[in-house]
């Protein structure tokens, strides 16, 4: 059981990782007249995210027990599954971008 934790625990990192370099580059796409300010951004809100996720876990756990702090990262992925549609449909609406990606 332990090496199979292990795999996906490195698999997870490595996911996350790539996570994080394609956000980075459609991020420079978008702002890249600001490059400085955009990634002081970028770095401000991965570590917003992470400090939410933490607090809103952490509520589940002091509220209704360790068991449940499976709720917290539902509540976090559908409320990244709603901000995600919205943003597209925003950038549907707008269709003006020079950033390779999505055109």
């Amino acid at each position: 059981m332990l090496p199979l934790l292990a795999a996906l625990i490195v698999a997870w990192g490595i996911l996350g990782g790539i996570n994080a370099n394609i956000n980075q580059y459609l991020l420079a796409c978008v702002a890249s007249d600001a490059p400085d300010f955009s990634n002081g951004l970028f770095l401000t809100a991965a570590n917003l995210g992470c400090m939410a996720g933490t607090m809103i876990s952490g509520f589940f756990i002091r509220s209704l027990g360790l068991p449940f702090v499976v709720c917290g990262g539902l509540l976090l992925a559908a409320a990244a599954l709603l901000l995600t549609k919205f943003v597209h449909c925003r950038a549907d609406e707008q269709q003006a971008t020079d950033c390779p990606i999505g055109s």
